[in-house]
């Protein structure tokens, strides 16, 4: 019995001792440890890129909106503008009108209520209009710092915050 224990025990330990030997066999080299954690590095600096470079799009993106909602705003106050001009010429020429009716005609006559009517309408939609022109005025100066902010960010990003 002693003799099958120490064949026993001569089958593990050779087992044991072949196992090691394979194991230290295939424990990579430092050349391959250096080979891996160059590549590990490469990757790492290539996800960094990658992030830099998906941060700066979504800034020129950001960017690319602010100046569309700038753009949009400054034609707003453009057609406010026309809007106003118009009325102008409306209200001069019913000023006008008025001024030749009450000439013309006696003052009771509904032609003349009529006709202030109609001034009082144009006035009171060029007073809409001007309140409008100013909040489009600081819309477009709230646009601008947006646009400069984004653009500033930007530019750090793309400069790598030199």
């Amino acid at each position: 019995m002693h003799r099958s224990v120490s064949g026993v025990l001569l089958v593990l330990f050779g087992s044991l001792f072949a196992a090691s030997s394979a194991f230290a066999a295939e424990e990579p080299t430092h050349n391959d440890l250096a080979e891996i954690n160059a590549t590990l590095k490469e990757i790492a600096r290539t996800l960094k890129q990658q992030v830099e470079t998906q941060k700066a799009d979504l800034l020129l993106k950001r960017l690319t909106f602010a100046t569309t909602q700038l753009a949009n705003t400054r034609e707003r106050l453009s057609a406010i503008d026309r809007e106003i001009a118009l009325a102008e010429k409306d209200r001069g020429e019913l000023e006008m009108v008025l001024a030749a009716r009450q000439r013309d005609l006696p003052a009771g006559d509904p032609r003349i209520g009529e006709i202030k009517s109609q001034w009082q309408e144009v006035k009171d939609r060029l007073i809409a209009l001007h309140q409008q022109r100013i909040t489009s005025e600081n819309d477009i100066e709230a646009q601008r710092r947006d646009v400069r902010e984004w653009q500033a960010l930007l530019d750090k990003a793309i400069t790598g915050g030199a």
